[in-house]
Parts: C-alpha cells; sequence; structure tokens
C-alpha cells in the first residue's frame, strides 16, 4: 500500500501539488476568513475577500522581484570591470596557464611519437602508398542541419508558455483554495464519513490536530520568515547593497525550505556585493548578516516554536526533505515540512502508520528508562552514568530514582522472568545500578535537604546522627528489608540512601536475613519489592513480623506498581500492612508521617 501511495504523488504530481498548496493557502487564510466572518460578513465574500488579500500580497511580491531582477541586469555591464579584476586574483599568478600549456606540449610530444611510429609494412617514418595518399586528397563535405519551420501556434507556444502554465498552476489553487474556505466543514463530514462512521472518534481527533499542528506552523512561520526578510532588506540597505527588497523576499521566501533555503537566499546577494564592492568587508559583513541571526532563530526560536506546533524531530525533517524533494523536485521541498506534519499525523492516529510517527516525531525514539537498561546491559557505564546525571539536573534524587532507575530495574525483571535475560546479564544490570548508586553516594551536589523537625549543620547519610545531632529522634528503629531476589535488594539499598540523605538513619537488611529485624515493637519496617514478582514472599513476610512484632508498623513498598495502593493491599489477605507506597517519594514522606512526629 505505501509503494502504491508514493507511485501515486510521483504519476498524479501535477494534481497533487497545485492541491497541496491549495491546502497550506486555506491553513494561512482560515483566521482572517473566521474573522471577517465575526463582523458579520457573510461566508463567500469573506472567502472572497480573504483570497484577494492573498492575491495582492502575492502579486505585489511578484512585481517587487520581476521590476528588481530587470533593474539588476540592466546594472550587469557596470559591473563587468570589477568582476574581472575579482577574477584575476582568483586565478592567481597564472598558475592555471602554465598547467594548462604543460598538457599542451605533452600532448604535442605524444602525437609527435606517434607520428613517428607510424610506418606500415617496413615503409620508413612518413611515407605512405598510393591509397594513403590519394585519400589524404579528398576534401570533407559540410553538413549543415536546418530545423523544421515552425508553425505560428508552435512560435505561440513556445512564447507564452513559460508564462501562462505559472498563471494556470496559481488559477487552479485559487479554485482549490475558494472550495476548502467555502466547503470546509462539508469535506471535513467527507472524510469523517470515508474513515468510516465507527471511527468518528478517531478521524475527528486527526483533522483537528493536522489542522493546528500545520496552520500553527505555517502561521509563526510566516510570521518568522516575514521579520527575517524585513530585518534581510534593512541590513542589506545599510550596507548599500542595492534592489534590498528583492533580497528580503527571497530570504524570507527561502526560509520556508529547510537547510538549504539559508544559503540560497546569502549566495545571492552574496555574488551581486562580489560584483559590486572592490573589498571583502561587505561580503563578509552580508555573511554574518545571514548566519548570525539563522543560528538564533534555529537553534532558540524555532525549537520552541516549531517543535511545540510541528512535533517533528530534526532528522525527521532532513529525511522528509529529500524525500520531497526526490518526488516533487524543488516545490516538494517547498512542501516538505507541512506535508510532513500531515503524514507525522497520520502515523500517530493510525496504527498501520506508526512506524511514520516513530521514525519521524520529535519524540525520543526509547523512553529514558529503556535507554538506560539498554545502557547496562551493554556493559556502558559512563553512558548509564550520563543519563541518570541528565535526569539529576532536571529532578530530585528520589524523583530521578522513581522514574529512571526503578523502571529500568522493571524492565530487567520483566526480562528475566520471561526467560530473555540470563543470569550474567542480570547480574550485569544490577552491578551496574549499584555501581551508580555508589558514585551518587560520594556526590555532595545531590544531597537532598532535610525534613521537617532535622537541626542544621548534620550531613546526610549518617545511620545514627552525629556529634552535631543530625539524625531525627524517632528513626532509630528504621528498617528496610529486601524481599525475594537481587532487585529487590537494590531497590532497598536505594530507598535507604535516599532516607539517609533525608537524615532518616535506616538499617539495610539484604534478601535471606531471616528474622534479623529485631525485637522493638515500635520498630518501622518497610519490605523492598520490584514487580512483577514478590508479592506471595511479601505477604509471608508481613505475617512473619505480625506474628513477631504484632505493634510494629509494615509499610511495602511495591515499586512502580501499576496498581493503586489500596488494590495491592487487599491482594494482602487478611494480614495486612499498615502502609503500601508505589514510589520512593511516598515511603519517604510516610516514614516522616509516622515516625518524624
Amino acid at each position: 500500500m505505501l509503494a502504491i501511495a508514493v507511485a501515486a504523488l510521483y504519476f498524479a504530481r501535477d494534481l497533487f501539488i497545485p492541491l497541496s498548496f491549495a491546502l497550506i493557502l486555506a491553513f494561512l487564510l482560515m483566521p482572517v476568513m473566521d474573522g471577517l466572518r465575526r463582523v458579520r460578513l457573510g461566508r463567500v465574500f469573506a472567502a472572497l475577500a480573504a483570497l484577494t488579500l492573498s492575491f495582492l500580497v502575492v502579486g505585489a511580491g511578484v512585481t517587487v522581484v520581476t521590476t528588481q531582477l530587470v533593474a539588476i541586469a540592466d546594472k550587469l555591464p557596470d559591473y563587468q570591470q570589477n568582476i574581472s579584476q575579482r577574477l584575476a586574483k582568483i586565478r592567481g599568478p597564472n598558475v592555471l596557464g602554465g598547467v594548462t600549456r604543460g598538457l599542451q606540449t605533452l600532448a604535442h610530444g605524444l602525437s609527435n611519437v606517434n607520428v613517428a611510429s607510424s610506418g606500415q609494412n617496413g615503409q620508413p617514418a612518413g611515407q605512405t602508398d598510393g591509397t594513403q595518399a590519394s585519400a589524404g586528397l579528398v576534401k570533407p563535405l559540410a553538413v549543415q542541419v536546418v530545423p523544421p519551420q515552425e508553425s505560428d501556434w508552435m512560435t505561440l507556444h513556445d512564447l507564452f508558455a513559460p508564462v501562462l502554465r505559472p498563471i494556470g498552476v496559481a488559477g487552479v489553487v485559487l479554485v482549490f483554495a475558494a472550495f476548502i474556505l467555502l466547503r470546509r466543514e462539508d469535506l471535513r463530514d467527507r472524510l469523517i464519513k470515508l474513515g468510516g462512521v465507527s471511527k468518528i472518534t478517531l478521524t475527528t481527533r486527526a483533522l483537528e490536530d493536522a489542522e493546528n499542528r500545520v496552520g500553527h506552523y505555517l502561521r509563526f512561520a510566516l510570521l518568522i520568515n516575514s521579520c527575517f526578510g524585513c530585518y534581510i532588506a534593512a541590513g542589506l540597505w545599510l550596507i548599500g547593497l542595492p534592489t534590498v527588497a528583492l533580497w528580503g523576499i527571497i530570504a524570507a521566501a527561502m526560509r520556508f525550505v529547510p537547510y538549504a533555503g539559508i544559503l540560497i537566499s546569502c549566495a545571492m546577494p552574496l555574488v551581486l556585493s562580489l560584483a559590486i564592492f572592490p573589498g571583502w568587508e561587505k561580503p563578509l559583513l552580508i555573511v554574518a548578516l545571514f548566519f548570525i541571526p539563522e543560528l538564533l532563530l534555529g537553534n532558540v526560536v524555532e525549537p520552541v516554536v516549531y517543535g511545540a506546533n510541528t512535533g517533528t524531530s530534526p532528522l525527521g525533517l532532513l529525511v522528509a526533505a529529500v524525500f520531497w524533494t526526490v518526488l516533487w523536485g524543488p516545490v516538494g521541498l517547498v512542501l516538505s515540512t507541512p506535508l510532513t506534519v500531515c503524514v507525522l499525523v497520520l502515523g500517530q492516529h493510525i496504527p498501520q502508520l506508526s512506524f511514520l510517527h516513530v521514525l519521524l516525531a520529535e519524540e525520543p525514539g526509547l523512553m529514558e528508562e529503556a535507554r538506560l537498561y539498554g545502557r547496562l546491559l551493554a556493559g556502558d557505564r559512563s553512558e548509564s552514568l550520563h543519563i541518570v546525571d541528565q535526569l539529576l539536573t532536571e529532578k530530585s534524587l528520589v524523583e530521578t530514582y522513581d522514574d529512571l532507575l526503578i523502571p529500568a530495574l522493571r524492565l530487567a525483571e520483566q526480562d528475566r522472568h520471561k526467560g530473555s535475560l540470563e543470569a550474567t546479564q542480570a547480574d550485569a544490570v544490577y552491578e551496574g545500578v549499584r555501581e551508580i548508586l555508589k558514585e551518587i553516594e560520594s556526590r555532595e551536589e545531590v544531597k537532598a535537604p532535610a525534613l521537617a523537625g532535622d537541626k542544621p549543620g548534620g550531613e546526610p547519610g549518617d545511620r545514627s546522627g552525629d556529634q552535631q545531632g543530625t539524625a531525627r529522634p524517632g528513626y532509630e528503629d528504621l528498617l528496610c528489608v529486601a524481599v525475594l531476589d537481587e532487585a529487590d535488594e537494590v531497590a532497598a539499598k536505594m530507598l535507604t540512601q535516599v532516607l539517609q540523605r533525608h537524615h532518616c538513619p535506616c538499617t539495610f537488611l539484604a534478601r535471606g536475613s531471616g528474622d534479623s529485624w529485631g525485637e522493638n515493637a515500635d520498630e518501622v519496617i518497610i519490605l523492598s519489592v520490584v514487580p512483577p514478582f514478590g508479592l506471595v514472599m511479601a505477604r509471608r513476610q508481613c505475617a512473619k513480623i505480625r506474628r513477631q512484632l504484632p505493634s510494629s508498623t509494615i509499610i511495602v513498598g511495591m515499586w512502580g506498581a501499576a496498581e493503586e495502593p489500596d488494590a495491592i493491599k487487599e491482594r494482602f489477605g487478611t494480614i495486612k500492612p499498615d502502609y503500601v507506597v508505589t514510589r520512593l517519594a511516598d515511603a519517604l514522606d510516610l516514614v516522616a508521617e509516622t515516625r518524624g512526629g
């Protein structure tokens, strides 16, 4: 189906290109038409007024461009001497001429050698037989190609075709755009019916998404590029280049062309400046005039504006620009961005085309936890730590553990229990996470602020408090117990580290520690479990603690579980824990609530 669609786009491009321009024009004029209708102007008159306005703007731009191009052509003879001088400087001290003469001498010498050795049948060089001599006296006949005489109709066709074809395409674009503006609701209903009444929600959402994304992109692009064109015209006027309106219009139009547009728009005034000005200062100023604001727009303004409205990645835009250029030529390059947005919307809302959304969308190809898990599997410790550090610049330590490391552990546990992760690979993942925890433990910048009631000046991570009394009273009997396997143990170490950094001394108990949680009835025991397994063992541990320490507080941490805590608590049966949490941050708050008061 995809190959058929691409073939249809190629062979029916004479129809699809005007239709694409008509859609773009309609998207641009819809706000204008809606504004005119709000002042109680009828639909037909509002559409005609919007189309007339666009026709006048485009006509004025074409007139300015044509007039100033003619003016440049008239002045080219005045620049001939300057152009000759620059070409002479570029050629240098006749280096090219010397190389050319050397090649000619070499060719002449080879020719003489061939002539000297051309004797045949034992004859001396330069002696020929009668046949050769007589053949040398034959003169070649002069041949002249006479083109057929064209008819008057062919002459008129050759004269007016270059002008009439663009006018005809513009007329088709205006007709299509008028139809879209006048019959917008009817066209939308027909597309919904074409998609199927059973999929009306999906089709409606896709149409609204396409209209919002393409419309916002085109309006913002028109605003930004118009400002850029005015800036270029003003800058070139200050430099002293003539016909600045022409270069401003070209610069604004070429910025719709991704990547190559700025090079094309800068090349033309740069070449003209080399022909006009004797030195190199003004050509260099023109290059700076184009590329300095382009860097600002491309790296600051457009990622914020276009990224939010189109959702396309830079690589996706580049690939799409090449694809549409190969398919439709230079026109496809101009239309590549809005067409790519439409394709992106199709890929987002149609499951069969979801691969297009994956390839073109701004969204990362992998979620952060999947990236981290992949790097841990590959044994790339430096890249793994880099992924964690990136998130630490945006979030706190406990949020980084909850949103990144715990989900990565869950992915490893799922693969291990499915049998797709070998024991050595699982050990490599767990060891990689432990190394990340050790690295973070040694850093000062990730230390979290103390909980309410902490005394200032202490060091988090001290399990029993120091001489300054940093540990909060009531945390002496806080235990964190790994329930089943190594993932539970690593998660328990994360929670222990987080609690200690918040001045809550916590004792870590590895898996298989038995009944070593002590005999203090006021203990707070946190059972650490990384789903999808471990619930049965957590239930047994909970029952054993209830028998030995009936007054203790039991908190079960089902880290990253999708279920609600209350639903998980019900699965424990008659002997339930006091609390169930699914995030380390919730456990931290709960400990502060139950023991810090």
